[in-house]
């Protein structure tokens, strides 16, 4: 529902915009670059009230006051590469808030400049007609900045202050901060192509607000196309409003938007635009809108900067709501990707505290040609979680870089928190919500690994009554799927795997769900709990077999592999469900309980065993309780030991019946090195 600018039920310590206007050409330029007063509320450009300003620098001074608030009205405000708006601001003011009338965008190209009195005070700039920042644009604002193309600002009072002239002004006896934002019809857009250069650090960071400050955008469209946007320490916050309100809290310098009341519009980062908040501690970014869109190498990015922090540092966290689609999409490099990031340090230079959280809500979450999704630790510090909820999510394939050698330039597209090498952290969780459907396909995969001495984290899938489909592997040839895994030569202990309630669970062409040590530490355990149907099925091109995958190829121990409460479990056409070992560690446990186990198709297996040549890796134990288990035409259950350790112990249990058919069909329990096969139970019902 849209709701009225009259509404007067707005909680205390709230701004209100009201949004009105038409659509802009991103394109537009304007003709001259002047700022205009318009002989409505008092402000004087330059010491007139109405003279056009094209002059290097225009100061703005004049206006209302009404309470800490300082109204401003212009009838134009662009600014070109080299030009400044300077806006004055005298004793006890902490808001400007500007106002543009004659319905035109801002074309500003040259510098916003706030001449503060010692209160810091924020600027407040609305223009209905739409805001565009050009390549040059740049703040120098000491508060916080908010660029709206809203029609009305809401004060904690229910006073507004309308983009109409015509309109009363709010109260001016009150010291109240604005609340709300308002949009009566479709605004006009805010477009951010500003990549200007930082004078002190020498990078390009665009619009950039000083250390602990907020940045804000909100309008019926927000675009960085190529812009970027920095808040070191501070908050970024992009809301996309079509029609209705959206809260606005105003704390000294601290801004936050509140909930929206009515219809959303789209965000969409392109062309490498950047939202960098990363500082020593602090900085979070916010997403608001219908479907937001990050493309084209483009990037969120907050948490602990490269060298800086401390043990106790906190990195902000990322937090995305779009009533529609979250579309992450293209890679350039190996590197620049498409992403959302929140890390401690980079691989150039490490740093040390704690990751911040990713958290996406969404109807529709889609990261595919080679983006990306990370929360990761490159020096001492725990990474971040990562928290997405959706109806359905797809991971599809990736990206080559250099066709000429797709195998080690494949940007893989991909969700993950990582220790990273020779990094200090403990597990965080990957948690994917979805009512519908979960697919990864083309290689792309969900992940939680260790490189260093942390520990790694544990994939929650839960699809309730939904679809899990892992498809295939990429060029690569790393398979589509989950994964929790320790890294050759790394210290920390695998994570485990969580896979809760889907309707169907199906891994196909290679595709697995995978907890693995390489690493002196044991692998984690995959639980796949009250799952409808589970399809392993078949092998990728390179001859590698989709399946529930639980083993280790390092020193440590295996982990276990858990079914519980399944409707049935089929294995088919060289597909694997294992716990094994390759080396000198245990293999795990194998628990399968299922209303029907089949494993069907030469090379096809329910498998627990330890392949080890030169130590003592022993198998573990495989139980499988059930209604009836069936194998056929070559497909196997079994507990064996390739090496010196000792054989598995295979315990069945069949309510109803243990059919075994076909040629190369069997129970298999035993050893073909020194160690001894423990044995066999089978227990049948009637």
């Amino acid at each position: 529902m849209t709701q009225s600018w009259k509404h007067r039920n707005w909680k205390s310590s709230l701004v209100s915009l009201v949004v009105v206007g038409g659509a802009i050409a991103g394109t537009a330029t304007s003709a001259i670059a002047q700022v205009k007063g318009d002989n409505t509320i008092g402000t004087l450009v330059n010491g007139s009230l109405i003279a056009p300003c094209a002059a290097q620098t225009c100061t703005i001074t004049g206006g209302t006051p009404v309470g800490a608030n300082l109204l401003h009205s212009l009838e134009q405000l662009n600014r070109v590469n080299g030009q400044t708006a300077n806006f004055l601001s005298p004793d006890g003011i902490q808001n400007l808030l500007v106002r543009i009338t004659n319905g035109q965008p801002s074309n500003i190209d040259g510098q916003i400049l706030v001449t503060n009195n010692g209160l810091n005070p924020n600027l407040f700039l609305m223009n209905p007609g739409g805001i565009i920042f050009g390549p040059n644009a740049s703040l120098n604002v000491p508060g916080s900045f908010v660029a709206t193309t809203a029609n009305a600002i809401k004060l904690e009072n229910g006073d507004i202050f309308s983009s109409n002239p015509a309109q009363p002004l709010p109260n001016q006896l009150l010291r109240v901060n604005p609340n709300a934002l308002f949009a009566n019809q479709l605004p006009a857009p805010i477009i951010n192509r500003s990549i200007a250069i930082n004078p002190v650090t020498g990078e390009r960071t665009g619009l950039q607000v000083n250390n602990g400050r907020s940045l804000l955008l909100i309008g019926g469209e927000v675009r960085l196309e190529g812009g970027r946007l920095t808040a070191p320490g501070g908050r970024v916050e992009l809301g996309a409003i079509a029609t209705g309100s959206i809260g606005l809290q105003v704390t000294g310098n601290n801004l936050f938007l509140g909930s929206a009341n009515g219809n959303l519009a789209d965000v969409r980062l392109t062309n490498t635009a950047q939202v960098d908040v990363r500082a020593g501690g602090g900085g979070s970014i916010a997403v608001n809108a219908q479907n937001l869109t990050i493309a084209d190498g483009s990037s969120l990015r907050a948490g602990i900067a490269p060298g800086q922090g401390t043990v106790g540092s906190q990195a902000g966290d990322i937090v995305i709501n779009a009533a529609g689609e979250v579309l992450l999409t293209g890679a350039l490099s190996l590197e620049d990707r498409s992403s959302i990031l929140n890390s401690v340090g980079d691989r150039a230079a490490p740093a040390e505290g704690l990751g911040g959280t990713i958290q996406i809500t969404a109807n529709v979450l889609r990261v595919i040609d080679g983006a990306e999704i990370s929360a990761s630790t490159f020096g001492r510090g725990d990474p971040g979680n990562i928290f997405v909820q959706a109806n359905r999510v797809y991971l599809e394939g990736g990206k080559v870089i250099d066709p000429s050698n797709p195998r080690t330039s494949f940007a893989t597209s991909r969700i993950e928190s990582r220790v990273e090498f020779g990094a200090q952290g403990t597990r965080k969780t990957v948690s994917v919500k979805t009512t519908e459907w979960l697919s990864a396909s083309g290689g792309a995969y969900i992940s939680t690994s260790t490189d260093g001495d942390g520990a790694a984290g544990t994939v929650i899938l839960e699809v309730r009554n939904g679809e899990i489909r892992f498809d295939g592997i990429g060029p690569d040839g790393i398979a589509s799927g989950a994964y929790s895994q320790v890294l050759p030569g790394a210290g920390g202990r695998g994570g485990d795997i969580i896979v809760r309630q889907p309707k169907l669970l199906t891994l196909t062409n290679g595709a697995v769900i995978n907890t693995n040590t390489r690493g002196r530490q044991n692998a984690g355990t995959i639980t796949i709990e009250q799952a409808g149907t589970i399809v392993l099925d078949g092998r990728s091109s390179r001859g590698f077999p989709s399946g529930l995958l639980a083993e280790t190829n390092g020193d440590g121990d295996a982990g276990a592999l858990v079914i519980l409460g399944a409707g049935q479990l089929i294995v088919r056409n060289g597909a694997l469900a294992t716990a094994r070992t390759s080396t000198e560690g245990n293999a795990g446990l194998l628990f399968v309980e299922a209303g029907s186990v089949t494993v069907e198709g030469r090379g096809s297996a329910i498998d627990l065993d330890t392949r080890s040549r030169s130590g003592g890796g022993n198998a573990g134990l495989l139980s499988i309780n059930t209604r009836q288990l069936t194998l056929k035409n070559g497909g196997q259950v079994t507990a064996k030991t390739f090496g010196d350790g000792f054989g598995g112990f295979m315990q069945l249990t069949a309510s109803d019946s243990i059919t075994i058919d076909g040629e190369g069909s069997r129970l298999r329990f035993d050893t073909s090195g020194d160690g001894d096969a423990i044995g066999i139970s089978i227990e049948l019902g009637n």
